[in-house]
C-alpha cells in the first residue's frame, strides 16, 4: 500500500499527497515535505536533493512565426508583426528583473507555423544570464522566426503546448523540451467573482497569433478547473481568425471576463509588453488581471 511520510516527523502518514506537498500537521507544516513510500517505511527514503520534486512555475508563449508576421502591423507605422511581437516579449520578460524567485519561474517559447519549434527553455535567471538586454533578447527572438514564415497551424501549436503541460504535471519532467527533470508546478489559490476558492496550478499558456485557423476546440479546459490558455490577436478585430481565437477561450475565474487580448491598434503596443510579463510571471488571466497587476 503506498502511503505518504513525512520528512520531519516518520509518525505523520498520510494516504494521500496533501495539496502543497508539505504535512498538514501544524508542527510541520512548510518543513516535512512528503515522500511517497510503498509500505509506508522511511527507512529508504531518499531525502536528498536531487530526488525531491522541485515547484516551479511555467509560462508556455506559443508566437505564430508564419507568413503574414512579416507584413506591417498598423496603416500608421512601417513596424512589422514579427519585430513588435520580439520587443514586446522581451521588453516584458525583462521587467521581471526584480522577480525574487527567478530561479523558479520558467519559459518555454515556440514558434510556430506548420511545424513547432522550441527556441528557449530555461528560467527567468537563465535568460537573463544569457543575454545581456532586452535588446540583445529581442534580435534573438526575431532571427528564430526566420527559419518559419510558413502557414498557420494553431491547432498543432496548442496540442504541443499541451503535451509539454502532460510531461511536467503527470510526470515532473521537462528535459524533453530543455528544462529540468524533478519539477511539479507551484499551486496558487484563485478568489473566483462567486466567492469560491480554487486551486490553480501555476502554469500560463499564451498563443499569439494574427492568423485565421479552423481551431478543434481548446484541450486545456479539460485539463483544469481554471483554463490557464490565453488568447491574443493581432489585427483589426473583425477578422474570422479573432472570433475563432475568442471562441476558444474561457472566462476568467476572478472577474468573468474572456481571457482574450485584442491588440488593433498602436496603443496597445504597450499592452503587449504589459501581457508577457504577466503571462512569464504566471499572475492573471485576463484584461482586467493585467490591468491590476
Amino acid at each position: 500500500m503506498v502511503k505518504y511520510i513525512c520528512s520531519n516527523n516518520s509518525e505523520h502518514e498520510f494516504d494521500s499527497m496533501t495539496a502543497d506537498g508539505f504535512c498538514s500537521k501544524e508542527e510541520c507544516y512548510g518543513i516535512g515535505f512528503l515522500v511517497e513510500q510503498q509500505g509506508g517505511s522511511l527507512d529508504n527514503a531518499d531525502f536528498s536533493p536531487e530526488s525531491r520534486i522541485r515547484e516551479i512555475g511555467l509560462c508556455i508563449l506559443l508566437m505564430d512565426a508564419s507568413g503574414s508576421m512579416q507584413s506591417t502591423a498598423f496603416d500608421s507605422s512601417p513596424a512589422t508583426k514579427d519585430k513588435l511581437v520580439a520587443g514586446s516579449a522581451s521588453g516584458g520578460i525583462f521587467e521581471l528583473e526584480q522577480l525574487s524567485n527567478k530561479d523558479d519561474a520558467y519559459v518555454i517559447a515556440v514558434m510556430f507555423d506548420t511545424s513547432n519549434t522550441s527556441i528557449f527553455s530555461g528560467s527567468i535567471a537563465e535568460i537573463f544570464s544569457k543575454f545581456k538586454s532586452a535588446s540583445e533578447f529581442s534580435k534573438f527572438i526575431l532571427e528564430s522566426f526566420k527559419p518559419k514564415y510558413g502557414g498557420t497551424d494553431i491547432n498543432g501549436a496548442l496540442n504541443y503546448a499541451k503535451e509539454i503541460y502532460d510531461n511536467f504535471t503527470q510526470n515532473n519532467d521537462l528535459s524533453k523540451y530543455g528544462g529540468p527533470k524533478n519539477v511539479k508546478p507551484v499551486k496558487q489559490s484563485v478568489l473566483a467573482k462567486n466567492g469560491e476558492q480554487k486551486i490553480v496550478p501555476n502554469v500560463r499558456v499564451l498563443i499569439y497569433t494574427d492568423g485565421e485557423a479552423t481551431i478543434n476546440g481548446n484541450p486545456f479546459k479539460s485539463s483544469n478547473e481554471v483554463d490557464i490558455l490565453m488568447g491574443a490577436f493581432f489585427g483589426k478585430g473583425g477578422e474570422a481568425g479573432c472570433n475563432e481565437l475568442k471562441s476558444i477561450v474561457s472566462k476568467c475565474p476572478i472577474h468573468e471576463v474572456d481571457q482574450f487580448f485584442l491588440i488593433n491598434d498602436p496603443n496597445r503596443i504597450q499592452t503587449m509588453k504589459k501581457l508577457f510579463r504577466m503571462a512569464s510571471g504566471t499572475s492573471g488571466f485576463c484584461p482586467v488581471c493585467l490591468a491590476q497587476d
